[in-house]
C-alpha cells in the first residue's frame, strides 16, 4: 500500500507539470517537490501516527484522580508517555481488600483502556480495565469478562453508571512510607517494597554537594527504569528505546560509563559522582 501511494503521488505530480511543458521548469525545484511529496506520503502511512494524533487531540488531562467514600478508596495517577498513558492504580474496597499496581494503556475516544498489573497474596495478576473521561472526571467501566478471566468480552458494552466517580485531586500519595529508618520505596514496575539499603544503584546529583541521592530500579527484563527522586511524592518510569537508553518526553537515562540521567540535554545525576 505504501508503494502504491508513493507511485500515485509521483504520477499526479508528473501529470501536473506536464501541463506546463511549454514553460521552463526549474528542474532542481521539481526534484525537491517530488521528494517532499514522497516523504509526506511515507509519514502519513507510519504505524502509530493515528494513535499519537488521537492522544494529543484528546481532551483528557493527565494527573491524579481519586474516590473516597463508603469506606472505600480508589486512587489513579495517570501520565502521558509519548503515545501511551500509564501510571499507578490502587483499590481499597470494603470487603475486597487492598491492591496496588501499575496501569498501561492508550486512549480511544473518551476512554482510557489498558491492563492493570497487581499482586494478590504474593502472586502477580493482570486484568483489563477501562475508564471513561467526561467533564474532567473518570468513571470505571464494569462488564463481563471473557473466558480468560482477564479481558472484557466487549469494551463497547461496559456499564459506567454503577461505578464511583474519580475526581481530579492533588498528587499527594508518597512513594516512601514510614518514617526514619523504616522508609520504604514502592516500585511501580516490580510491584514491591524496597528499603533504600536494598536498592543497588544510587544516582548522585551532579554539582550539588550534600543533596540526597536518587534511587534507580529496573524491572525484571530491563525494559523499564524507575527513578525515585529525593523529596518527590512519586517515582518516574522510563521505557527502553531503540537506542538502548531509557526515556520519556523529558528525561533520558544513559548506561554509558555507569548510569547518567539527563533532563532534556542536561546531565543531572550519575552513578559514579
Amino acid at each position: 500500500m505504501l508503494v502504491l501511494d508513493i507511485l500515485r503521488s509521483m504520477s499526479w505530480l508528473l501529470s501536473f507539470f506536464s501541463r506546463f511543458s511549454d514553460y521552463r521548469i526549474n528542474k532542481p525545484l521539481m526534484k525537491y517537490v517530488m521528494m517532499l511529496a514522497c516523504l509526506l506520503t511515507i509519514a502519513s502511512c507510519q504505524p502509530g501516527s493515528q494513535e499519537k494524533l488521537s492522544l494529543w487531540n484528546s481532551e483528557f488531562t493527565p494527573g491524579c484522580y481519586s474516590f473516597s467514600g463508603d469506606g472505600s478508596t480508589i486512587a489513579f495517577e495517570v501520565k502521558k508517555n509519548y503515545s501511551r498513558v500509564e501510571g499507578s492504580l490502587s483499590y481499597d474496597r470494603v470487603g475486597k481488600g487492598r491492591n496496588t499496581g501499575y496501569f498501561e494503556g492508550h486512549i480511544e475516544g473518551d476512554m482510557l483502556i489498558g491492563t492493570y498489573t497487581f499482586r494478590v497474596e504474593g502472586k502477580e495478576r493482570v486484568r483489563q480495565v477501562a475508564f471513561r473521561y467526561e467533564q474532567g472526571e473518570l468513571k470505571e467501566g464494569l462488564g463481563i469478562l471473557g473466558s480468560d478471566g482477564k479481558t472484557f468480552r466487549n469494551v463497547n458494552q461496559l456499564d459506567y453508571s454503577s461505578s464511583p466517580t474519580l475526581k481530579k485531586t492533588d498528587c499527594f500519595s508518597p512513594v516512601m512510607t514510614g518514617t526514619g529508618e523504616s522508609n520504604e520505596l514502592y516500585s511501580q514496575v516490580n510491584l514491591a517494597l524496597y528499603t533504600p539499603e536494598q536498592v543497588e544503584t544510587k544516582l548522585r546529583p551532579i554539582n550539588k554537594q550534600g543533596q540526597e541521592p536518587a534511587y534507580l530500579i529496573f524491572n525484571t527484563d530491563n525494559t523499564k527504569a524507575e527513578i525515585f527522586f529525593p523529596g518527590h511524592h512519586r517515582s518516574m518510569v522510563l521505557r527502553k528505546t531503540h537506542q538502548g537508553n531509557w526515556a520519556n518526553s523529558q528525561y533520558t537515562l544513559s548506561s554509558l560509563k555507569g548510569y547518567t540521567l539527563y533532563h532534556n540535554t542536561d546531565p543531572i545525576y550519575n552513578s559514579w559522582e
